[in-house]
């Protein structure tokens, strides 16, 4: 038997807006509009409609009085807020006072409406269902009082879950301790906040910066990521601020540096532990005052930036040790982030898994379909020194060697044993040098070229000598 179309019902003063938004979804739902609030009560106590849309502006009564009055016959209904003219104070007075789901602005994205749309139907669902459940317990013991709150409590978190879930697509994870990360993003993104995310490497801090740049108001401009620790040293201060033609041998003509095109957006400055000691001040500068010169110039110039900033490293430490300046360490705290390494969030490994299956089939051409449970036990039984980034390259070792449809890991794909199993561990920068040096032993010391260490690590040449300089590798 067809399932019945789900009911929505669109009020607004202006014809062709309801003509539009009926055409967009007739398909998908059942649809109703009303052109006057008063029909649209008409509609609400004849037809059993789960999402309301309702225009902000209308002649009869504007669009929160209409929500005020219909939701104390129709409480269950999911209101949401369209409207030409936007006003910030009023969607946010709106929302927290738990009478409006959603506010959107004309001219309306069609996907973010539809999945808007999705997420309502469910909190709707899960309305009714703890309701029925309520009303089940109700005249019960103390045991069954206790479930009932409980249930209310996980009515509230299923509800923030598909919020959450629907704002970060591009973050795949299930685990609770994640959550409070997706949190930390929705409370700090739209404010102009300097963000310090820790974490590990390979746990994913790129991502969280996309992610707090994507969901602020800064998203339609530029997003510039920097990664302090690929750039040499003697070029890092024209990169983030851009040069003057004659700055210096081969400067032939005027450079914007990536503060400059990330005006009015947000700067990523990645591995931020790595930014040389004598340009803290200066990054320091366009911290607190917005404005610096470029390399070999003297004008003053003024960027609108959101910076967002990450690192693996002990910046206390760093401190300590005179690397890194404490007024810059201050300036940058402002809201730090804590990402948790993949070993503490083990429930996203199967989830994790599954998605980098689905990402190689399509690049690879294959048809891997499931993970057999003696893979799975490896998975969840490693520790992941390398995290997210270590899960993917392993996965994607054992799709490449797949033949069928299961998945076939060895055990060697599964990095880092047996200094696991002996109890002594490498730090990152100690794994990474011995890891470059066994490189360039296979490539007789061979740095660039098609057969060059470069290469076969995915740098460039430069940024490898940068790194053998900077880790202390020399030639034997």
């Amino acid at each position: 038997m067809k399932k019945a179309k789900e009911k929505i019902l669109y009020i607004d003063d202006t014809a062709v807006n309801l003509r539009l938004f009926e055409e967009v979804f007739q398909d998908k739902y059942e649809t109703y509009s009303s052109l006057t609030p008063g029909s649209g009560f008409e509609i609400l106590s004849k037809k059993a409609v789960k999402v309301v849309f309702v225009d902000l502006f209308m002649p009869e009564m504007t669009g929160l009085e209409f929500i005020e009055k219909a939701s104390v016959d129709f409480p269950d209904c999911i209101y949401i807020i369209i409207t030409a003219y936007p006003e910030m104070e009023v969607a946010i007075n709106a929302i927290n006072q738990g009478g409006v789901y959603r506010f959107f602005t004309k001219p309306w994205d069609k996907h973010e409406v539809e999945m808007t749309i999705k997420n309502a139907i469910e909190t709707y669902d899960l309305r009714i269902h703890n309701q029925k459940l309520i009303k089940d317990l109700e005249g019960k013991n103390t045991r069954l009082f206790e479930l009932k709150e409980k249930l209310e409590e996980e009515n509230l978190y299923l509800h923030e879950e598909i919020r959450l879930n629907s704002n970060f697509e591009n973050i795949i994870s299930k685990d609770v301790a994640f959550k409070k990360v997706l949190k930390d993003i929705e409370q700090v993104s739209d404010t102009m906040a300097t963000v310090l995310i820790l974490g590990e490497t390979g746990t994913g801090k790129e991502l969280v910066a996309r992610a707090i740049h994507e969901v602020s108001k800064r998203s339609s401009s530029s997003f510039i990521k920097v990664n302090c620790a690929t750039i040499p040293e003697s070029l890092i201060e024209s990169e983030l601020f851009g040069h003057e033609k004659g700055a210096f041998t081969g400067a032939v003509r005027q450079k914007k540096g990536k503060f400059e095109l990330a005006h009015k957006g947000t700067i990523f400055l990645d591995e931020i532990g790595e930014m040389p000691l004598h340009l803290q001040p200066k990054l320091l500068q366009v911290l607190q005052d917005g404005e610096f010169s470029r390399v070999g110039g003297t004008s003053v110039i003024h960027v609108d930036v959101r910076v967002v900033a990450a690192t693996n490293r002990n910046l206390d430490k760093m401190i300590e040790s005179g690397q890194f300046r404490t007024d810059l360490f201050y300036r940058l705290n402002v809201f730090p982030m804590l990402i948790p390494p993949l070993r503490e969030r083990r429930s996203d490994i199967p989830l994790l898994a599954n998605y980098f299956i689905g990402k190689f089939n399509r690049l690879i051409g294959k048809r891997v379909e499931m993970i057999p449970v003696k893979a799975m036990d490896l998975l969840m039984s490693h520790d992941w020194p390398g995290n997210i980034r270590e899960l993917e390259n392993t996965i994607e070792r054992a799709v490449i060697v797949s033949k069928g449809s299961k998945l076939e890991l060895k055990d060697r794909f599964i990095s880092g044993k047996d200094s696991a199993d002996s109890g002594v561990f490498l730090t990152l920068q100690e794994s990474e040098k011995e890891y470059i040096i066994k490189v360039l032993e296979r490539t007789n010391w061979r740095v660039s070229g098609p057969k060059g260490a470069a290469s076969i690590l995915g740098m460039n040449p430069t940024t490898l000598e940068s790194r053998l300089k900077k880790l202390g590798i020399t030639k034997p």
